[in-house]
């Protein structure tokens, strides 16, 4: 069985995918700074998924290219269709923002940790 787990994309303000891709496949949309992908000019490099700090952005085996959501222009089909109403969205409000790269920052620490630590998520000499 797989499992798929989503990975959002926290819009970062100084988004290294952004930055970093060689042929500007990446950029932000005008009217609402959503970074967004563009396959026709992604040569499949895979940096963007390399510099993420979430790994938001993802290669699509088949197509060989970036794919990233785009939040459905503000109006995310996800969300519309989720039965159980497990997902939400929050628009980019900055309080939001705030919330979820805290959550982030929370994450890459705790994973950086564990690798440290053996896979653990005590430190060493810890009772088990």
């Amino acid at each position: 069985m797989v499992i798929a787990t989503p990975v959002t994309c926290l819009q970062c303000e100084d988004a290294l995918c952004v930055m970093m891709c060689p042929t500007e496949a990446l950029s932000r949309r005008d009217t609402d700074g959503t970074v967004i992908a563009d396959p026709g000019r992604c040569i499949g490099c895979r940096t963007c998924v390399e510099v993420c700090p979430i790994g938001a952005p993802a290669v699509d085996p088949r197509l060989g290219t970036s794919q990233k959501c785009a939040l459905c222009d503000g109006d995310p089909a996800c969300v519309k269709v989720c039965g159980e109403r497990a997902l939400t969205f929050a628009g980019a409000e900055e309080e939001s923002l705030y919330r979820r790269r805290a959550a982030v920052e929370t994450y890459v620490e705790h994973q950086a940790f564990t690798a440290q630590t053996g896979g653990s998520s005590r430190g060493a000499g810890s009772p088990a």
